[in-house]
């Protein structure tokens, strides 16, 4: 692939062997060994190192939850593990997508999501003192089962 540190990183969408795809077809079909022989011939001709995953052993999954794959992936260089040592790749739990975001980490950096943890009651503060603005769905319920209560006790009066 030419000189260079090279990282490549994404959905590839493809499995390098049976081990990395669950619940799809048990049995594997020609079409998905010749899938799985062009991407492993592909990363041995660039000669790239495929990072193994920690943390979860598949970053995608079907919604309903049965089927899934590791077909998000990291690619190095050895001019890469030179550069910048020795790496890790961790998958993380999913949450709105149907992929788990990967954090690449190296001794002492690391690139991926980063979680910024700030309480709900900051969260819920207007944005003019510092917080998000997002309303509070327990005060706007209470609220609504106030005036539901009220509208009722209004009928029986009557």
């Amino acid at each position: 692939m030419g000189d260079g540190a090279w990282c490549i990183l994404g959905d590839f969408n493809s499995v390098g062997g049976s081990e990395e795809r669950r619940g799809v077809n048990e049995e594997v079909s020609s079409t998905q060994r010749e899938e799985m022989f062009w991407y492993n011939n592909f990363v041995r001709e660039v000669q790239l190192e495929d990072l193994g995953v920690l943390g979860r052993r598949f970053s995608w999954y079907h919604p309903n939850g049965r089927s899934m794959s590791r077909i998000d992936r990291v690619l190095i260089s050895e001019e890469w593990v030179s550069f910048w040592g020795e790496n890790s790749l961790w998958v993380l739990p999913r949450d709105v997508s149907d992929h788990c975001p990967l954090i690449l980490k190296n001794e002492g950096w690391e690139w991926g999501p980063k979680i910024n943890w700030v309480s709900w009651k900051v969260v819920c503060q207007s944005k003019e003192v510092g917080g998000l603005g997002v309303r509070d769905d327990s005060v706007v319920n209470l609220s609504l089962l106030a005036k539901w209560r009220w509208r009722l006790l209004q009928k029986r009066v009557k």
